[in-house]
């Protein structure tokens, strides 16, 4: 179907397979992912942790730190969701949980009910897998365009970005990478049934679900020119879009304000054109890894789009920018560790030695910041 000629319809290589991508990934995987955990349990033992009690996230399920291992930061939300549903109070003000979209702590809910009711178990158990089926789709995503070489190389390089951190925690990066890369994966093959399916889970994932119909719109109606099996094209574009205002209807009915999810997120902070925090008695050095992170994704749009197609130049722009206006740098490592287009490219940049170098610097950031993680200090 990849009629853009910006994109390289795997030349280099014989067609691979979903068994080769899952060898392939199976590493990556398990190293990055046991480290993370290994490093924040162990933080979280040796070190400790004192999160301010003023701060609306410091929170614990248990008091042993082992098994509060996972009750950090934001997935108090997904968890207050999975436990008692969706309440908006109007003040949007205050931080609530409407501003959270309901296909992760659904499935928390669900996976956790068939392991005996732990939620925040369920949590990691969904971001693990999300994360391993999203290497899978983005090795062989990577293979077609630009060869398994590239292809393992964008594997690690993703597995061992600082921000990745966020793969082994009970947040929707995995979820939503699974889903972004696998939908455009289907779209590029002419699947639009699975691609619409996709796309409608990804616009209940989180906000900027919707916007996958911008790359699945350019792929399916710039890049490719056929114009056969036009319903299905139009419902693979918009099924995003479905997906959102779906739960924006939910929330109508549940809690009497269909956009209360974008009226409350005048309740989080804003920080653009703020200067960096100082440091007077805590690694408040958030800002660093956000803005480096931000350097890497302005860096990578056009070579992207030159290498890799406009639909993924489309695809960083989109996710970046509308984080970056309204938040500033507040957590635009986090989003840029979804952006999967940016690591194929990447691994075009660095090989052999350079990119193992790399690799190393990436997995040592990411260590640090998994630490300062789980001891509750603020990194996004």
């Amino acid at each position: 179907m990849r009629n853009d000629s910006s994109v390289n319809d795997g030349a280099h290589a014989p067609q691979a397979t979903w068994s080769d991508a899952l060898r392939a990934v199976a590493l990556p995987f398990l190293v990055s992912r046991s480290a993370v955990l290994i490093v924040g349990l162990a933080a979280a033992v040796f070190i400790g942790y004192k999160p301010d009690p003023a701060e609306p996230s410091a929170w614990q399920v248990d008091a042993d730190p082992v098994r509060n291992l996972l009750a950090r930061w934001d997935s108090f939300w997904y968890l207050d969701i999975a436990s008692r549903g969706y309440h908006w109070n109007g003040n949007a003000l205050q931080q609530q949980n409407v501003v959270f979209f309901p296909l992760y702590p659904l499935l928390m809910r669900v996976v956790g009910a068939a392991i005996g009711g732990h939620p925040l178990l369920a949590g990691l158990l969904v971001s693990l897998t999300s994360f391993l089926l999203a290497l899978t789709y983005l090795w062989r995503w990577t293979a077609e365009h630009l060869g398994p070489d590239a292809a393992t190389g964008a594997v690690w390089l993703l597995s061992t970005f600082p921000l990745a951190l966020f793969f082994s925690a009970a947040y929707t990066e995995s979820l939503f990478l699974l889903i972004a890369v696998a939908v455009c994966y289907h779209t590029e093959h002419g699947q639009f049934a699975r691609a619409a399916a996709l796309g409608f889970l990804g616009g209940l994932v989180r906000p900027n679900g919707l916007l996958l119909s911008i790359p699945i719109g350019w792929i399916v109606w710039v890049a490719d020119r056929d114009r056969r099996r036009l319903q299905w094209r139009g419902l693979a574009t918009i099924a995003p879009v479905v997906g959102v205002l779906c739960f924006s209807a939910y929330l109508g009915w549940q809690v009497g304000n269909p956009t209360a999810w974008i009226a409350n997120q005048a309740a989080w902070p804003n920080n653009l054109g703020q200067p960096p925090p100082t440091v007077p008695s805590s690694i408040d050095l958030w800002w660093i890894p956000n803005a480096l992170s931000l350097g890497l994704v302005l860096a990578s749009l056009a070579p992207v789009t030159r290498l890799l197609g406009a639909a993924y130049g489309l695809f960083i722009s989109v996710n970046i920018a509308p984080p970056l206006f309204r938040h500033g740098l507040l957590s635009l490592g986090r989003f840029a560790s979804v952006m999967f287009p940016l690591f194929a490219w990447l691994a075009t940049r660095v090989r052999g030695r350079a990119r193992t170098r790399l690799i190393l610097v990436f997995a040592v950031g990411q260590a640090v910041l998994a630490a300062l993680f789980f001891i509750w200090e603020p990194i996004v």
